[in-house]
């Protein structure tokens, strides 16, 4: 589970950007200033079964070696919920995310980190089967979560890339169950790390 130590690295990482947005905001215009990617992947839960994962991705170059934007992820996978093993669940995720290239053209590696929110579809019958003593309220979870990265950009020509990338998250999923001892709120970690390919576009 994310500490408050994961919290400050997710911070000094996004002021960092931010400095050097400073530094180079007067020295180059980048020559491209819009980015589209399409990715997929696996993903390992901490607790459970690897699945798939793909993504769409908006992003803006504000620098030669910053890209700010979002991203629309989707999961499908098994994890542990309620303190039963690999229940099936579909997570759609919406995300922010900053990306700091290393090199401002050319092959490069890059680190970013990116904060979301989420809607978790997951298998309330298979979970009341297993434990009989309690009952979910609804089989949709609600989330938030961060995540930091690192990746490889090849360019191929001038507009097209082809990226891959590894992720680790913290994704927590709330929901209301109904228990002996009365309703209680149970906060779950269902994150993972993901390995991801894809394809970039800059206009």
């Amino acid at each position: 589970m994310p500490s408050n130590y994961m919290v400050k690295i997710l911070f000094g990482f996004f002021l960092f950007i931010g400095a050097t947005e400073l530094v180079m905001a007067e020295k180059v215009e980048p020559e491209h200033k819009v980015v589209l990617s399409g990715a997929g992947g696996i993903f390992n839960p901490f607790d459970g079964k690897t699945g798939f994962s793909g993504l769409g991705q908006l992003m803006f170059q504000t620098s030669p070696q910053v890209r700010f934007g979002g991203e629309f992820e989707l999961r499908d996978y098994q994890a542990e919920l309620f303190k039963v093993n690999n229940v099936d669940i579909q997570s759609f995720i919406l995300r922010g995310i900053g990306l700091f290239f290393l090199r401002p053209e050319g092959v490069s590696p890059y680190i970013g980190a990116g904060i979301g929110f989420s809607v978790n579809n997951f298998d309330e019958n298979e979970v009341e089967k297993r434990r009989p003593s309690i009952r979910i309220k609804n089989d949709i979870g609600l989330g938030f979560g961060v995540l930091g990265l690192v990746g490889v950009e090849v360019p191929v020509g001038d507009r097209f890339a082809f990226f891959v990338e590894g992720r680790a998250s913290a994704d927590f999923q709330v929901t209301n169950t109904e228990e002996p001892g009365g309703d209680e709120t149970d906060i779950e970690n269902i994150g993972g790390i993901s390995g991801l390919g894809g394809i970039r576009l800059r206009f």
